[in-house]
């Protein structure tokens, strides 16, 4: 059968190639390292008269600047998303531990007693947090553990980690990007993956370059 479509989406990557747009998009960190960051590396060869602003998350003025379209995508867990935009799933994430190399528990798969009796880094996204998403698995077993170090940004992890020997929980996709210089282990306990997003206003639904950077961004990670 004949892809009607394909006429429409090479026009579309035409009129794109040749345009001068600012795409920006949202999102934290971690996620902007996983995604949004591989879209920028490849912007040059897809558009090569467009840019792009990767900006942090702001729950609040996030949601003004999509509905006066200062923003072009929200990217996030499907939890953060906003009811009023429009939504498509990118990919799902789990959870990994990070320690150092020379860590002295870093040759052998974590147990749980392990696991508690060391001190953890937790990344606290607003600043100054000390629980998060693995108290609460480690709090269903009746367990807890020590954190000693609170960062605002997973890409302060890696500096902590590496002359010390504490350990941090992780999304999956940044531990395997820091295979090189830190030890990645499997968490002892089950840790609630998420569904990562983006999300866009209605008024781009249907906007051509706006349909073309979603179609982009969805290719490299779906």
């Amino acid at each position: 059968m004949r892809d009607r479509s394909a006429p429409r989406l090479l026009r579309r990557q035409a009129t794109v190639r040749s345009a001068e747009q600012t795409f920006r998009i949202v999102a934290s960190d971690a996620i902007h390292h996983a995604a949004s960051a591989l879209l920028a590396t490849r912007l040059g060869h897809y558009a090569p008269r467009c840019r792009i602003a990767l900006l942090p998350y702001d729950s609040v003025r996030t949601q003004e600047q999509m509905a006066t379209g200062e923003i072009d995508l929200w990217l996030g867990a499907r939890s953060s998303m906003p009811p009023n935009l429009r939504a498509r799933t990118l990919y799902e994430e789990h959870f990994l531990c990070v320690m150092r190399r020379e860590h002295p528990l870093a040759a052998r798969p974590l147990d749980l007693d392990r696991f508690c009796a060391l001190e953890h880094v937790l990344v606290s996204p607003s600043g100054g947090g000390f629980h998060g998403i693995v108290d609460e698995s480690l709090a269903a077993l009746n367990r807890n553990r020590r954190v000693t170090v609170s960062l605002n940004s997973f890409l302060l992890v890696p500096a902590v980690i590496a002359g010390s020997d504490l350990v941090a929980t992780v999304p999956a996709r940044l531990a395997r990007a820091w295979t090189q210089q830190l030890n990645v282990l499997a968490p002892p306990c089950e840790i609630a993956s998420f569904t990562v997003m983006m999300g866009w206003h209605a008024r781009a639904h249907a906007d051509p370059a706006q349909i073309w950077l979603r179609q982009r961004l969805a290719d490299l990670l779906i």
